[in-house]
């Protein structure tokens, strides 16, 4: 069953463009005709794949949480125009990050505590950096955080993110070449566990300014983005799972396919 769209002629004998779709895709009794017997948290694209739209009607059976629900209030003339959190400098604005894409996607370092603009530890994934080894080393603890389907964000979501800058240094508007900024000044990338990253420096750093400037810039990415096509399984893209910058082509893939 793929019914995605047709036809029609209007009142005005111009053709138009009919969407078919259902009043809902979370149906169990869909899973193994539908479905394919995927798991539940791969309903929604497994129906995208057959129908171009879809009814979502929980609000007129109930009020949603507020955790599910992102409201901001938009800036006149500054709409924001891009949404996947890892962008050029054309994409590059208050409008699309602070604004639009921080509502979605929190960063490992959350900058803004009330008036002031400092390091915000509550709203933070991770604890402050540990700095040793003549501040050339530094140990990564991330909190108990959890993406919108229920799974736990962990160290090898901030390696896919670190594996994507590697591979896609042109299309990351922060990127500046050589010197302390990543991902140049990195060495290497230890997963310890996953709730804890070791990062080797390729030189001795100021805290401060590692910490806002560079740490600042990651996002932890998603499993469900790391494949090279769209009825890929999570994971299966090899960006997230590889050892630091051993994956350029593998991450292209993704983002490509992540993008469309």
């Amino acid at each position: 069953m793929r019914v995605r769209k047709a036809l029609a002629d209007n009142a005005n004998g111009r053709r138009s463009v009919i969407r078919i779709g259902c009043a809902g895709w979370n149906y169990k009794q869909w899973k193994t005709e539908v479905y394919d017997g995927a798991p539940q948290r791969e309903w929604l694209r497994r129906y995208a794949e057959r129908f171009s739209t879809v009814e979502v009607n929980a609000t007129f059976y109930r009020l949603p949480l507020e955790s599910t629900v992102a409201t901001w209030a938009e800036q006149p003339q500054s709409p924001p125009n891009y949404i996947f959190p890892f962008m050029s400098l054309t994409y590059f604005s208050i409008a699309n990050i602070s604004e639009f894409q921080y509502l979605m996607y929190r960063p490992l370092y959350w900058f803004g505590n009330g008036t002031t603009p400092g390091l915000n530890e509550n709203l933070s994934l991770a604890d402050q950096p540990a700095y040793t080894n003549n501040n050339s080393t530094l140990t990564l603890n991330l909190k108990d955080y959890k993406w919108s389907n229920g799974e736990t964000v962990t160290t090898q979501d901030i390696m896919f993110f670190l594996n994507m800058l590697h591979a896609q240094k042109a299309n990351w508007a922060a990127y500046a070449p050589g010197g302390a900024s990543i991902p140049d000044s990195i060495k290497s990338v230890t997963i310890d566990s996953p709730t804890q990253m070791t990062l080797q420096l390729t030189t001795s750093v100021n805290t401060f300014w590692y910490t806002y400037n560079q740490l600042g810039q990651i996002t932890p990415f998603p499993m469900a983005w790391d494949k090279t096509s769209q009825s890929g399984a999570p994971g299966s893209g090899g960006c997230s799972s590889a050892g630091f910058g051993t994956a350029d082509t593998a991450c292209t893939a993704a983002r490509l396919c992540a993008m469309t």
